[in-house]
């Protein structure tokens, strides 16, 4: 009788993982899939809550500032990549490259 509790102890916790347990071994397939599909889901959506909340914020300046950007891009320097306005000179004599030819070479 001494050694009772002891035995008892495990038979209890065994009975409380079969109660716990019973009813997802009770599900289907097709139920824990479906479960499953939506922990997935929503696992993503917080991921993406996340790292959405950790990109920086766009600034939308107001309405009021817009033409001024407008005429400040009109006057910056044109720097960038000629080949890309059309602009590229491969060196034949007064003809502009079209837009089908190689200008690699």
């Amino acid at each position: 009788m001494l050694g009772m509790p002891h035995a008892t102890a495990p038979r209890l916790l065994l009975l409380a993982a079969v109660l716990i347990a019973g009813p997802a071994l009770a599900q289907t397939p097709a139920e824990r899939a479906s479960r499953q599909l939506n922990r997935e889901q929503e696992r993503d959506r917080a991921r993406d809550a996340a790292e959405d909340a950790r990109a920086p914020q766009a600034i939308v300046p107001p309405a009021q500032v817009l033409p001024l950007e407008a005429d400040r891009n009109s006057l910056r320097p044109d720097v960038g990549r000629p080949e890309a306005s059309g602009r590229l000179n491969t060196g034949s004599a007064g003809t502009q490259p079209g837009l089908n030819q190689n200008t690699q070479r």
